[in-house]
């Protein structure tokens, strides 16, 4: 069971810090973070009509908005070996 020092909070994008929020972003600070048991993601969401599914939006490096399809994000969170339990705290989340 994780302690409390065990829980780091990460903020990836908005006006305060330097970082983008970026799929590879996201991947590298779990791995830098050694790979936790769960990741709370809170972002735009949406039904993609070009995916066919829903998507997380995200950043890309130029800070425009980049759709991540569910199955995609699902496969990169998956690769981490101690992942456990994703949350995704989403817009439109309960139509997605």
């Amino acid at each position: 069971m994780p302690t409390a020092q065990e829980v780091i909070l990460e903020v990836l994008g908005g006006p305060d810090n330097d970082d983008r929020a970026t799929l590879a972003e996201l991947t590298n600070r779990v791995r830098e973070r050694g790979n936790p048991l769960a990741v709370l993601l809170i972002a735009h969401g949406e039904t993609s009509q070009d995916y066919g599914q829903a998507c997380v939006v995200l950043e890309d490096d130029n800070g425009s908005a980049h759709r991540i399809p569910a199955d995609r994000l699902a496969g990169t969170l998956g690769n981490s070996p101690r992942v456990r339990l994703v949350v995704l705290n989403l817009c439109v989340g309960a139509r997605s």
